[in-house]
């Protein structure tokens, strides 16, 4: 779900809220913090692009967006025709969102990919 007419903020669906908690605890180092924040998360933006890429607040407060983006799980998902990247972030400590980008392809699909279909990201 992806659209300029979204009204923030809003409750994550259950596509995003399953697609993070997977990239969550498939992530790198202790995660744990994050799955808290996910269960106080609401979305407050979207990527205007049409992907389901999407920011978050815990607790109504946004991170700041001047902080560092901290990656910790990053992966691909796709074919090597159709190859696209999503990774779950913080900023400040803080779960910040997801986002989905097209490697082999020109736009990322809006649907939300399963999650069984994520596989490490590895760049050579």
């Amino acid at each position: 779900m992806n659209s300029t007419e979204d009204t923030f903020p809003r409750d994550l669906t259950d596509e995003e809220r399953r697609i993070t908690l997977w990239m969550i605890e498939h992530g790198k180092g202790d995660t744990s913090l994050y799955k808290d924040h996910l269960a106080r998360a609401t979305v407050v933006s979207a990527c205007g692009c049409g992907c389901p890429s999407v920011d978050f607040a815990i607790d109504g407060i946004a991170p700041d967006r001047e902080a560092g983006m901290e990656l910790f799980g990053d992966y691909f998902y796709g074919s090597d025709d159709d190859l696209c990247g999503a990774f779950v972030f913080a900023r400040g400590g803080q779960l910040a969102g997801i986002e989905f980008y097209p490697l082999a392809v020109d736009q990322v699909p809006a649907e939300i990919p399963r999650p069984d279909s994520l596989r490490p990201a590895v760049f050579n």
